[in-house]
C-alpha cells in the first residue's frame, strides 16, 4: 500500500467498517474477463453472506471460478479545496479475498440470510421472519474471507 499512514491493519478495526456498511462490490473473473455486482450483505464469522436469484450470469461464474474479491466502503465524502489539488476524499473502506460457496441446504440458506438480514436493519428480530417458500428459491453465496486490507481517510 503506497500511503502507509492511511492502512487499518487491525482486524477488529476492518471488521467494524464491514458491519457498518450495507453495500459490496463483488468482483469475479469469467475467462479473465471482470464482472463486479453491487450487492446487500451480512458479515459474520470471517464471512460475507449474499443473497441472490439460482439463476444468473454471477451464479455461472461462480460454478467455474470461486475465487472472488470484495470492496466495501463506508463515509464517503468529496471535499472539495481551493483547486483541485487540495482537494481530497474522505472515506473507509475494506478489500478482502475469498472463495465463494454456494449453500443450497435449507438450514444453512435460513442462517444465511438472518446474518444478512440482521445486518441491514440491525432492529430485525430474525426468530419473528417466516421465509416460507421462498427460501427454495433463493441462494445464499457465502464467501469465506482469507484476506482483509483496509484504508481510510477522515
Amino acid at each position: 500500500m503506497r500511503r502507509h499512514e492511511r492502512e487499518i491493519t487491525a482486524k477488529n478495526a476492518l471488521e467494524v467498517i464491514m458491519r457498518k456498511a450495507s453495500i459490496c462490490y463483488l468482483g469475479l473473473s469469467d475467462n479473465n474477463i471482470p464482472y463486479c455486482v453491487p450487492m446487500n450483505f451480512g458479515y459474520a464469522n470471517n464471512a460475507l453472506y449474499l443473497h441472490s436469484a439460482l439463476l444468473g450470469k454471477k451464479i455461472d461464474i461462480i460454478k467455474t471460478n470461486k475465487r472472488v474479491c470484495f470492496t466495501i466502503v463506508n463515509d464517503y465524502k468529496v471535499i472539495i479545496g481551493s483547486n483541485a489539488c487540495a482537494s481530497t476524499t474522505h472515506y473507509q473502506s475494506v478489500i478482502g479475498f475469498g472463495d465463494a460457496v454456494l449453500l443450497e441446504d435449507r438450514k444453512e440458506k435460513i442462517e444465511g440470510l438472518n446474518i444478512l438480514m440482521q445486518q441491514q436493519d440491525h432492529n430485525t428480530n430474525t426468530k419473528q421472519i417466516d421465509y416460507g417458500a421462498a427460501i427454495d428459491r433463493i441462494l445464499i453465496i457465502k464467501v469465506n474471507i482469507d484476506t482483509l486490507t483496509g484504508k481510510e481517510n477522515l
